[in-house]
């Protein structure tokens, strides 16, 4: 049975007072039983303690501008899953978004026949994700960096300046027969 389907059938106010009298008042606010009373998902927070259950995920999305944000809504469904914070989930997806963006538009062109996949990977060693692409790939070090003065004026480079400072690993790598790679690396909290 799905929680998040359900409805409790104990008001979440009671349920501490009913299960746990000893237990200060303070412990409903942060329950997971009064945020599913309230229609949100729980907070789970990863211990150190306990081994993290690994999960993988792999998509597949159209060269469409407009897969950007069924991708990004996708990846952060996935990360609230995992027990990512809102913070980290939130710049995850940032970096993710950005990436998603070159392989549509860089990588594979508008091609309407060419996919973005998408995988993403969580353990307790953290969250890997990549996206790839199914055009003629490029290297890292091509690409111009944003903060050099010489740099400055142009439109590219910054959506991967962006990536790097988000992530905490970055490769590039050329698919065969064709396309790019790009592996994004993050350690998490409690990972």
């Amino acid at each position: 049975m799905r929680m998040s389907a359900c409805r409790p059938l104990i008001s979440a106010s009671l349920l501490p007072a009913l299960v746990l009298p000893s237990i200060p008042l303070m412990w409903m606010a942060f329950s997971p039983w009064t945020r599913l009373a309230k229609n949100q998902p729980p907070i789970f927070r990863p211990r150190p303690d306990r081994p993290s259950v690994e999960s993988n995920l792999a998509l597949s999305y159209e060269s469409d501008v407009e897969a950007v944000n069924t991708a990004e809504a996708d990846i952060l469904a996935f990360l609230r899953t995992a027990g990512v914070n809102e913070e980290d989930a939130y710049f995850i997806g940032l970096a993710a978004r950005e990436v998603i963006v070159n392989a549509i538009k860089h990588g594979n062109q508008f091609d309407p026949h060419k996919r973005v996949g998408v995988s993403l990977s969580h353990s307790a060693q953290g969250l890997t994700l990549e996206v790839t692409d199914e055009g003629e790939g490029f290297l890292l070090h091509q690409v111009p960096d944003p903060s050099h003065p010489d740099h400055h004026a142009k439109r590219s480079g910054r959506g991967l300046a962006i990536t790097r400072g988000i992530m905490d690993e970055v490769t590039v790598e050329k698919v065969e027969p064709r396309g790019t790679r790009v592996r994004m690396h993050k350690l998490l909290a409690g990972a």
